[in-house]
């Protein structure tokens, strides 16, 4: 099922930068536990230009981009930590492991000002011309988890 991530008065409820980060560490941990050594990693996107948030207003906007910029902080900490965890004290034979981010805010942030290099006509307002939405980088300008 799909939920809304943004509420009136409340974005993103229930979600802090403590508990997603707790939910990564837990996730490449248990990876690691079943023997991936190379694992690629997401970084949050900048959710603060989705037009479901930017119509809440410039409080919301920036709540968003802070919320965004310490997650991917916070897991930056995290992958340090568990690499050296996972490399060190290595047997003979043994693969290291690497946990590779991709930069999906710095993608998605350059997408969105300068949409027309990658092709965009609209990076601000969702598709209002079904069955056709080419040319915009919002479908339904609604986030989803």
């Amino acid at each position: 099922m799909l939920l809304p991530l943004v509420k009136p008065g409340l974005l993103f409820p229930g979600a802090t930068v403590e508990n997603e980060t707790r939910c990564i560490r837990s996730r490449l941990y248990a990876l690691h536990k079943q023997g991936f050594r190379r694992i690629v990693l997401v970084s949050n996107t900048p959710v603060q230009y989705a037009p479901e948030v930017v119509a809440y207003g410039p409080n919301a906007t920036a709540k968003a981009q802070e919320y965004s910029e310490k997650n991917n902080a916070q897991q930056a900490v995290v992958v340090q930590a568990l690499l050296e965890k996972f490399n060190s004290n290595l047997r003979r034979g043994e693969v290291r492991t690497t946990i590779d981010v991709f930069p999906a805010y710095e993608l998605f942030d350059r997408v969105h000002k300068s949409g027309v290099e990658y092709g965009f006509k609209d990076t601000t307002t969702p598709c209002s011309a079904l069955p056709s939405c080419d040319g915009y980088f919002w479908y339904d300008g609604e986030l989803r988890a």
